[in-house]
């Protein structure tokens, strides 16, 4: 269930057409289409192949990689692509405190202004 919603969600987010991943993959885009539509399921080589392609872990795609939230007395968990997971491990370290404190001031606004500052794209 998990790798076909991802799978289309992680294109569409993205804006990848499936002829695209497939040239990018290898992976006939019929057999892309069958994937995230849920009526078959990735080879290994090929959910490899996806999840180093949308920079993702192949638990992600499977519906395992989650981070875990805690606000007050509530736990959330939400998934996040691993990139995401990596950033927000960093930025949790005690020294990296004042760069999250900036962060939530005004995130969309910040996080724009620092990707173009160091031109991230």
């Amino acid at each position: 269930m998990y790798v076909g919603q991802r799978l289309k969600e992680l294109r569409e987010s993205n804006n990848y057409k499936l002829k695209y991943v497939e040239a990018e993959t290898g992976i006939a885009k019929g057999t892309l289409s069958r994937y995230e539509n849920s009526h078959a399921v990735p080879t290994e080589v090929n959910i490899n192949k996806l999840a180093d392609f949308y920079n993702v872990t192949t638990d992600y795609l499977y519906g395992r990689d989650a981070l875990v939230v805690s606000q007050t007395d509530e736990t959330y968990r939400i998934t996040v692509p691993k990139i995401d997971v990596k950033i927000l491990k960093i930025l949790h370290k005690e020294e990296n405190k004042y760069i999250l404190n900036y962060l939530r001031e005004d995130p969309e606004r910040r996080i724009r202004g620092l990707n173009n500052s160091y031109k991230f794209d």
